[in-house]
């Protein structure tokens, strides 16, 4: 990746990760529509944030 957003590349990716490992614990259980929400921001919310930083960086 580039220097310049190399950082934000590895943060986000260490957070969706972190997010994922919780969900594996969880036996991906979505039992309530907050657990909806919380993997649906962990999924999708984690990459649009990533794809926003990366389209203005570039």
């Amino acid at each position: 990746a580039p220097v310049a957003i190399a950082p934000r590349i590895w943060d986000s990716t260490a957070a969706m990760a972190d997010r994922m490992a919780y969900w594996a614990s969880c036996n991906w259980e979505v039992n309530t529509e907050a657990d909806l929400a919380r993997y649906t921001f962990g999924v999708a919310g984690a990459v649009g944030l990533l794809l926003s930083d990366l389209w203005a960086w570039y």
